[in-house]
């Protein structure tokens, strides 16, 4: 039986194969997006205006000349046959989640092909004919058998979106890096040990996915894709960022997930146009000051690292929505915390709090509020000031009494109390009209005082 994990990746995998041509059909203009983890993202749209789309051979080769976009995904094929060469107008070919070992050389006298889908094959090879289409812009190879790409392969000057993830290649070969005009490339899971000098002439990459590899050291080189906008190197051995990496001055989003980085340099306040950044996973012991630069940041995980403390300039960032400090050893935070006037998610669970910091009560537009798994021994009655709060979760705790005022956050959804010392709950928690979840597990409550409980909140889920 397949992982959890593997079904949703599967799923994932349909869904995109099915939307691909859909993308094309819709749009009119050359778009971009990026391809993702295994082929997560679009194909190219084409320029044609005759989108005629056809989802079976039989159909397509009833009418050859009209064919412009052939969806064949799903189809359990083994073989392409050679009648595809009929098929002289054809831009963008859909053969993701088939069985196909080989390609036929016809495929490849198709000159007007713009989009190859491939996603999920028995592929172990591509012939050098793949030379010959010269309009070739996107290119889905991910998760097939590949361990090398053939030396013509550097001829498809035109390739724009690459993906080859998932594949045995053992690193970027110097074909991949010489296609000068990419502007997405995908290589997770490739057994990569070592990125090459030379993907600093990849000067127009907006996105880059080098997750799930074998890195430890990142060249300088990297420095020189200033135009990249997204960059994963999530699971990777990374120990340290070189300076250079600072040059990525238009990266939105950067995912840094499990790897092994004890710090990050201080020029990363340079990276200004930084909106979501993931640290998630590493051995970090403190965060730079120049962190409170990155003021467009909305997205902050530094969770399961060894931080103890958060620099004073973290409340410089004014656009922050969602911050994950769960699993470090802080037990306190910074005084200008409620300067965070846009923080909606904030996440401390497993740290080493003995007091709730009166300041978070300040943060009027938090909606969820994670304190599970602390030291905490009381709520303040501040609590009562978190008007938009929906859910509350103080799970694992030491507390024994609830503060009147928690009757005040009427748009509270969802709150879990247990593991913690509750004997009782005030009466006034029937006030909670909004209230969907009680969670009262594991708490030293007599039996009918949990009945007292569900009569007081009748329409709530009690869990105890």
């Amino acid at each position: 039986m397949r992982s959890p994990t593997s079904l949703c990746q599967a799923t994932a995998y349909q869904f995109t194969a099915a939307r691909l041509f859909v993308v094309l059909i819709v749009l009119s203009s050359l778009t971009f997006s990026p391809l993702g983890l295994y082929g997560q993202g679009a194909t190219l749209p084409t320029k044609s205006t005759n989108r005629a789309e056809y989802k079976t051979l039989d159909q397509a080769l009833a009418a050859p000349d009209k064919v412009v976009i052939l969806n064949l995904s799903g189809q359990m094929l083994s073989e392409l046959p050679a009648d595809v060469s009929k098929f002289k107008n054809l831009e963008a070919i859909d053969l993701s989640f088939n069985q196909l070992s080989a390609l036929p050389a016809e495929l490849f006298t198709l000159s007007n092909l713009q989009s190859i889908n491939l996603l999920f094959n028995q592929l172990d090879k591509l012939p050098p004919e793949i030379a010959k289409l010269t309009k070739l812009r996107s290119l889905n190879l991910a998760s097939n058998k590949l361990t090398t790409l053939p030396a013509e392969f550097a001829q498809l000057k035109a390739l724009q979106q690459i993906d080859i993830s998932g594949n045995p290649l053992g690193g970027l070969s110097a074909e991949v890096l010489s296609l000068t005009e990419l502007r997405e490339l995908s290589a997770s899971n490739v057994k990569l040990t070592t990125l090459r000098s030379d993907i600093g002439n990849l000067t127009n990459l907006t996105y880059l996915d080098l997750s799930n590899n074998q890195l430890s050291v990142l060249p300088a080189e990297l420095g020189k894709l200033t135009r990249l906008e997204t960059l994963e190197l999530g699971s990777n051995q990374i120990q340290s960022l070189p300076d250079d990496f600072c040059n990525l001055v238009k990266l939105r989003s950067l995912t840094l997930r499990s790897n092994k980085l004890m710090a990050l340099p201080e020029c990363v306040g340079n990276l200004v146009k930084l909106q979501t950044l993931i640290l998630t996973k590493n051995r970090l012991q403190r965060l730079p000051e120049g962190i409170k630069e990155l003021v467009g940041l909305r997205d902050l995980d530094i969770s399961k690292n060894r931080l103890a403390a958060l620099p004073d300039g973290f409340t410089e960032l004014a656009s922050l929505q969602t911050f994950d400090a769960s699993s470090n050893y802080l037990t306190e935070l910074p005084k200008n915390i409620a300067n965070l006037t846009a923080l909606q998610s904030l996440n401390l669970t497993s740290n080493e709090f003995k007091q709730f910091p009166t300041e978070i009560t300040l943060l009027s537009a938090l909606r969820t509020l994670e304190f599970a798994n602390n030291l905490l021994v009381r709520l303040p009655a501040e609590i009562g000031q978190m008007k938009a709060l929906q859910s509350l979760n103080v799970r694992g705790n030491r507390i024994a009494v609830m503060p009147p005022e928690i009757a005040t956050l009427e748009r509270l959804q969802v709150l879990n109390l247990g593991y913690n010392e509750f004997q009782t709950l005030p009466a006034d928690i029937s006030k909670l009209s909004r209230l969907q979840v009680l969670n009262i597990v594991k708490n030293p409550m007599l039996s009918s005082e949990v009945e007292r409980i569900k009569a007081l909140v009748p329409s709530v889920q009690v869990e105890y």
